[in-house]
C-alpha cells in the first residue's frame, strides 16, 4: 500500500505548539497573535472541522483518553502556512524550537480535515524536517 506523507509543527520532543513541554498556546492565543487564533473559519478544532468531525468524534466520543496517539498536522506546506500565514508567526515557531517534520504513513492512518489533518503518531514515520521559516530547504532524515 501506497504511503501518505503529512507535515506537523512539532518540537524535539514530539511535541506541538499547543500541547506538551514546549507549549506556547498562551502566546499564540492570547498574544500578538490573537486575531488569527480566533477565527474558527480559518483554524476549526478538530470537533468543529466539517472533515474531522464525524470520524475524530467516532474514535474519540465518550472517552478523551482515546485522543491520545493522533496528532495534528497539514496535508501540504501551503495548509501549514494558511495556518500559520505571516512570516512573523514562522519565525515565532522556529525561534522556540519548533520544526517542520514531514511523516509518511499508511492512509487508513491518517484523516484530512478542510484545513489540518490528524494521523496517528505512532503508526508514522519521520522522513524529512525543515526550518518553520524556511523558504524550502529539507533535511532528509
Amino acid at each position: 500500500m501506497k504511503k501518505h506523507t503529512i507535515w506537523r509543527v512539532e518540537n524535539e520532543l514530539g511535541n506541538g505548539p499547543y500541547t506538551g513541554q514546549g507549549n506556547c498556546a498562551d502566546q499564540l492565543i492570547r498574544g500578538p497573535y490573537r486575531n488569527l487564533h480566533i477565527d474558527t473559519e480559518k483554524r476549526p478544532d478538530a470537533y468543529f472541522d466539517p472533515l474531522l468531525r464525524d470520524a475524530f468524534n467516532m474514535k474519540c466520543h465518550d472517552d478523551r483518553t482515546k485522543v491520545r496517539g493522533w496528532a495534528f498536522g497539514f496535508k501540504t506546506i501551503r495548509d501549514y502556512r494558511a495556518w500559520f500565514p505571516t512570516r512573523d508567526l514562522q519565525g515565532f515557531l522556529n525561534e522556540r524550537g519548533f520544526m517542520l517534520v514531514q511523516f509518511e504513513a499508511s492512509p487508513k492512518s491518517i484523516i484530512h480535515g478542510t484545513k489540518q489533518s490528524v494521523f496517528r503518531r505512532e503508526e508514522a514515520k519521520a522522513i524529512a524536517k525543515r526550518a518553520c521559516n524556511s523558504a524550502g530547504i529539507k533535511q532528509i532524515l
